[in-house]
């Protein structure tokens, strides 16, 4: 069985459908039972919710509903779960994800073959096809910035740090930092490091995580799971969206060590 986690906040109906509807089709592909945990942190979306829990629940896919616990945060909510996984694999999902039917088959099959792996992040485009670099390397402050610095050298830096050459190359290799909008987990391991470091409300949560489980294994991308990403970008999404951005950069070097280059 594969469990999968989906927080939602202010859950947007055409969104939330077109997720489920490859899940669906994904856990078709694979024979594999889901269960699906939806958590609603933002108690507002009971109209998209129900809808959504009478189209999709079946006798391949059970779905429950967590809610009436506020707005606790992306990390804190997808916790919720850690207590009541029962699978051998866990899915860690945005609510913007489409993911290709042949995800689930492919992460499982990697599973079987790499015993060492404890995270894998998939090949990742947007939604008019652009390549996602969203895997990372470990962080120093110079590569959250390079992106926004002109010249060649700070080009290369940021290409380097999103492992943009071995992307592009399309084969699996080892990453330091898996992207939290998709992590296919090792369900005993993620439950062995307690899930998601809670200090973090959004951003961050994800490098934190991906450096705890490495502590018991390797994260890998895998070009053969394919999904699309409607998200991303936090410097497009205003400024409260910064602020926790640099809320949570700050609590991440202050625990990981500050580092400028």
């Amino acid at each position: 069985m594969i469990s999968i986690s989906i927080v939602v906040y202010r859950a947007e109906l055409t969104q939330l459908k077109n997720l489920f509807e490859s899940i669906s089709k994904a856990a078709n592909k694979s024979r594999e039972k889901v269960f699906i945990y939806l958590i609603d942190n933002g108690n507002d979306n009971r109209e998209v919710i129900n809808e959504i829990l009478g189209r999709y629940i079946n006798a391949d896919t059970e779905i429950e509903l967590i809610a009436g616990h506020g707005n606790i945060g992306f990390g804190k909510g997808h916790n919720l779960v850690l207590e009541k996984l029962k699978s051998e694999y866990h899915l860690i999902l945005n609510p913007d994800i489409e993911i290709d039917e042949q995800c689930l088959i492919e992460g499982i099959k990697f599973f079987s073959i790499f015993s060492d792996a404890v995270i894998l992040t998939p090949k990742t485009k947007d939604g008019i096809g652009k390549l996602q670099y969203n895997s990372k390397k470990q962080p120093v402050l110079l590569d959250l910035i390079s992106k926004f610095l002109p010249g060649e050298k700070f080009r290369s830096r940021n290409n380097e740090y999103a492992y943009v050459k071995e992307v592009n190359k399309d084969k699996a290799f080892e990453v330091d930092i898996a992207c939290g909008c998709f992590l296919f987990c090792k369900s005993e391991i993620l439950k062995k490091v307690g899930g998601f470091d809670e200090r973090y409300f959004l951003y961050f949560e994800d490098y934190a995580l991906s450096n705890e489980v490495r502590k018991f294994g390797k994260i890998y991308y895998v070009p053969q799971m394919k999904i699309i990403h409607l998200g991303g970008d936090v410097y497009r999404k205003g400024i409260i969206h910064i602020f926790m951005y640099l809320n949570s950069c700050i609590k991440y070097f202050n625990y990981y060590g500050w580092k400028l280059r």
